[in-house]
C-alpha cells in the first residue's frame, strides 16, 4: 500500500506546474501606469549578486528628454534578473546607450515598467515599437520605428 501511495503522491507532485499570468502592456496602459516617460542615456551601474545568486542592478541614467513626469536630470533605475513570475529588466553596460523608458517611481529610485518591454534601446534614432498601438491585449510584438513617431504616439496617449 505504501508504494502505491508514494507513487500517487509523486505523480501528483510532478503534474503540478507553476504558472503566472503576465502579459505585455499595450501602449495606453504603459502610459497610464508610468510616473515618468523619458529618453535617457546610460551612465554607469552598480551590480550585485544576492545571497540566492540573483543579480540586482542600480543603473545611473542621464535624462536627455522628458515626455511625462518631472524627473531630476539624472536618475537611478533599479533593475533585477532571475525573478520568478515577474517581468524584469537589467541594463546592458554600454555607456552612452540611449533608451526610451517607461518608469515607475519608488522611494529612492525608479524601475522599468513592464520589464524589457518598457525599456526600448534607441539605435540609429529608432526603437522597437508596437506593431499595433491600439490593440487592447497587446501581444508584445514590435517593429522598428522612428523615435519621433514613438514619442508622438506617447503624447497622443497622454492627452487624447
Amino acid at each position: 500500500m505504501k508504494p502505491l501511495l508514494t507513487l500517487l503522491f509523486l505523480s501528483a507532485c510532478t503534474s503540478m506546474t507553476a504558472s503566472a499570468k503576465w502579459a505585455p502592456l499595450p501602449l495606453k496602459s504603459l502610459v497610464e501606469h508610468s510616473n515618468c516617460i523619458v529618453v535617457a542615456e546610460f551612465v554607469s551601474e552598480d551590480r550585485r549578486k544576492t545571497e540566492d545568486q540573483r543579480t540586482d542592478q542600480l543603473a545611473t541614467l542621464k535624462i536627455t528628454s522628458i515626455i511625462k513626469g518631472t524627473p531630476p536630470e539624472q536618475i537611478i533605475v533599479a533593475g533585477y534578473e532571475a525573478r520568478i513570475c515577474a517581468p524584469h529588466f537589467i541594463f546592458p553596460t554600454t555607456k552612452g546607450q540611449k533608451y526610451l523608458l517607461f518608469l515607475q517611481k519608488s522611494e529612492n529610485s525608479y524601475s522599468v515598467l513592464n520589464g524589457h518591454l518598457g525599456a526600448m534601446a534607441i539605435t540609429d534614432n529608432k526603437v522597437n515599437w508596437f506593431t499595433d498601438e491600439t490593440e487592447d491585449h497587446h501581444n508584445g510584438q514590435r517593429k522598428p520605428a522612428e523615435l519621433d513617431t514613438a514619442i508622438a504616439a506617447i503624447k497622443r496617449a497622454i492627452s487624447p
